[in-house]
């Protein structure tokens, strides 16, 4: 399955890139989105930060991936819990899967990506 990665934080940028390598994963990692979406991936899963400091944020990026690959399952991660009100409104639109608050642990993640 390809996951893609996008995380401005190289250091949990790379914690979940080992992590999901070591459980089977096929992984892109990309610092900004439009790293990723200059990319010829075509993900399974999209795992994506809300802000990662520069350029687009998450929620941008999550709407134009969805467009691009209605099929993948995209999953948005924040340190900022007052956003929660905005991130159900993109799930309950249905443009992203899933969202959840840092600290998170990777395997928590992975049980958000609907697969065991």
């Amino acid at each position: 399955m390809k996951l893609m990665i996008t995380e401005d934080n190289g250091s949990i940028r790379e914690l979940y890139s080992t992590y999901f390598k070591m459980t089977g994963f096929e992984v892109y990692s990309f610092e900004t989105a439009e790293e990723a979406l200059n990319s010829n991936v075509k993900p399974d899963i999209i795992l994506t930060d809300y802000d990662m400091g520069h350029g687009m944020h998450g929620l941008d990026y999550a709407q134009i991936q969805r467009e691009r690959f209605p099929k993948s399952t995209i999953v948005v991660n924040t340190g900022n819990i007052g956003l929660e009100n905005e991130l159900l409104q993109y799930h309950n639109k249905r443009i992203i899967n899933e969202y959840a608050f840092k600290p998170v642990r990777p395997s928590q993640l992975k049980g958000l990506f609907g697969i065991n």
